[in-house]
């Protein structure tokens, strides 16, 4: 994902000297992701394993999503790569995005921690809030065909 969708020199600076997540930086104010208390622009950051459900609580669309489940086709509703496609290119294109692997060095205990930054959080929480309800209505629309 690690999206740059913004000309602002200072914020990529310190977007790309984050090089794990300790020591993530915000593209906005610099503050640290691990920082107390957390920095106003950090939107959603969440395992690989929590992202969905986090992106859900932060656009405060648990309800469309649920709906939104269950409308869908069984294959769609449970893949990662829908909810990715669907939602998470709107962050990308709204805000700055890294992903940070992680290994607990055994199997199986390893992935991504996803960082989203917004220089307006609400704002954003509004534009994937507005997309989980175009795609309800799309995927209601489709099955009325």
């Amino acid at each position: 994902m690690n999206a740059y969708p913004h000309d602002d020199d200072e914020a990529l600076n310190a977007f790309d000297e984050a090089d794990d997540g300790a020591s993530a930086a915000c593209p906005f104010c610099g503050k640290r992701a691990d920082s107390e208390p957390s920095c106003p622009h950090l939107a959603v950051c969440a395992e690989d394993d929590f992202l969905e459900e986090e992106v859900v609580s932060f656009a405060r669309a648990k309800e469309i999503w649920a709906e939104l489940s269950e409308e869908l086709p069984e294959e769609s509703a449970t893949s990662l790569c829908f909810f990715e496609e669907t939602f998470l290119d709107l962050c990308d294109r709204n805000s700055f995005t890294l992903k940070v692997p992680w290994d607990g060095n055994f199997p199986g205990q390893s992935g991504f921690i996803t960082y989203i930054w917004a220089r307006h959080p609400d704002k954003l929480a509004a534009k994937l809030q507005a997309r989980f309800r175009k795609e309800l209505a799309r995927v209601r629309k489709d099955k009325m065909k």
